[in-house]
């Protein structure tokens, strides 16, 4: 990652930098401590969490308070400006994980809300931020299903998954665009 490119995060200048790969990062600084005291604490990546639609997050503090923001928000801030009025940030490849800043772009509602009903912003697969499986576990278990020899019951319980999860497979709900 040695071409990785860091920017101060807008609203945190010396406090938080964000990369055109995506990653969040402290700075190293002196705090206060304890009366007139003060501490260094040093910068480090920080850890990403995911929500349930599979957006990247991140806690970012200062002042005692603790501010929650999506990554992809982050790099767009940092590396393309100001979001203009009306506009939303854009996964280019529909991959809500991928915050890449050349994955990124501002478009309007109207366009946002084209591509979603399309579905090219939804995470499919194993990308999908509660995906269970793979697909190389959904191929296998087509497979399983195809030769009619196990019970939904018994798949789900090979794979650690609900009967529903593998009765979705099943009836061509989930995972379409896996075949075998």
């Amino acid at each position: 990652m040695s071409n990785e490119k860091w920017r101060d995060i807008p609203g945190y200048e010396g406090y938080y930098q964000v990369s055109d790969l995506g990653r969040v990062r402290s700075l190293d600084r002196v705090i206060p401590h304890r009366g007139n005291g003060k501490q260094f604490c040093k910068g480090t990546v920080l850890r990403l969490m995911e929500t349930s639609k599979g957006y990247r997050w991140v806690g970012l503090g200062r002042r005692n308070t603790v501010s929650i923001s999506c990554v992809h928000t982050l790099v767009a801030l940092a590396f393309i400006g100001p979001r203009p009025a009306g506009h939303h940030v854009h996964h280019v490849d529909g991959d809500r994980a991928d915050n890449r800043i050349e994955n990124l772009s501002y478009v309007d509602a109207r366009k946002h809300v084209s591509e979603h009903m399309r579905g090219n912003s939804k995470a499919k697969g194993s990308k999908h931020g509660q995906a269970k499986l793979d697909e190389t576990k959904v191929a296998e278990i087509k497979r399983l299903l195809a030769t009619g020899q196990y019970e939904t019951g018994k798949i789900a319980e090979m794979y650690g998954v609900s009967r529903g999860a593998i009765g979705g497979i099943k009836r061509g709900l989930n995972w379409k665009h896996i075949t075998i």
